[in-house]
């Protein structure tokens, strides 16, 4: 599996293996990624999730974002390195 690299001092910059990851539409689905994946191994609640990201919007609206960022992610990222249970989810380390 190629190797993700996120360099996140100036513009944000997200590479699989030597190519550009295309396909983050949001600056929030970017914000996931490089938040599960500087915790690498560390699972995280949704709720934490939805409190740091959507803390704005009503509780149902943010559980729904959430949802739909991690189904993007999960597009887009090979052979599943993200670890997504009913309660929590948790970038593989």
């Amino acid at each position: 599996m190629p190797t993700l690299v996120l360099r996140c001092l100036g513009p944000l910059e997200i590479r699989l293996g030597s190519a550009p990851l295309g396909g983050l539409k949001t600056r929030k689905q970017q914000a996931l990624l490089v938040y599960l994946a500087c915790h690498a191994g560390q699972a995280f609640s949704r709720e934490h999730l939805q409190a740091l990201l959507w803390g704005e919007s009503p509780p149902e609206r943010a559980a729904h974002s959430l949802r739909q960022a991690l189904a993007h992610l999960r597009s887009i990222l090979p052979a599943e390195p993200l670890r997504i249970t009913p309660q929590s989810v948790a970038f593989n380390a």
